[in-house]
């Protein structure tokens, strides 16, 4: 993870990371390029508040060690504080939470257009999610290309970690930010920044999630 002046595309962490994979992380002021939720990197905390609305910033990702052996998924819900997060080595806040303890979590319509744009609308869609038996599982959904890739609303996005058998399962960043990369195969996904059905369009993003 990174910020400001050190921000890249998803790619560029993951190559000059030397990992297996890797996605775009938490949302971000996109013209600062500084991350706008709590963001913890190698025991050392990068942002220490979340300014995003709460209606979707209710998760922290975790991992404990510099192996990553054990992570772990919990609901926050004092998103300015970093209790949740003592004694992991890293951690994120994203949302919403999809999937919690094997159960779908569902969101109720507000009524507001706020909700409707973000909840309800298909759009790029990125995950992370594990099962019950430790397989971490990384998700990118290509959208905004019609008739190729339609995008997900959050509650088909959830009916799809039921179907995998997510355990946690929590959105990230999604839109243009929606990127999935891979050693072997570069960019797998259609990242839509620069709005071609192409793996060219990936938008500068300040973290991401790795794995090495």
């Amino acid at each position: 993870e990174s910020d400001g002046p050190n921000a890249a595309i998803t790619s560029k962490f993951g190559e000059n990371t030397r990992a297996i994979a890797a996605i775009n992380g938490s949302y971000f002021d996109v013209d600062l390029l500084m991350p706008v939720t709590y963001v913890k990197d190698e025991g050392k905390v990068l942002c220490n508040v979340t300014t995003d609305g709460s209606y979707r910033c209710n998760g922290m990702f975790m991992i404990k060690d510099k192996k990553g052996r054990k992570v772990d998924i919990v609901g926050v819900h004092s998103l300015g504080t970093a209790k949740a997060a003592k004694g992991w080595r890293e951690a994120i806040i994203s949302g919403p939470v999809l999937i919690e303890e094997g159960q779908a979590v569902e969101y109720e319509d507000d009524g507001t257009r706020l909700y409707r744009k973000f909840y309800t609308t298909r759009h790029p869609r990125t995950l992370l999610g594990y099962t019950a038996d430790g397989w971490l599982y990384f998700i990118v959904v290509d959208g905004r290309f019609p008739g190729q890739g339609e995008g997900m609303s959050i509650h088909e996005l959830t009916v799809l970690c039921e179907s995998l058998g997510l355990y946690e399962a929590l959105n990230c960043d999604g839109g243009g930010s929606s990127t999935i990369w891979t050693k072997d195969d570069g960019v797998i996904n259609h990242p839509y920044d620069n709005k071609k059905f192409d793996h060219e369009g990936e938008r500068v993003v300040p973290n991401v999630i790795i794995c090495k």
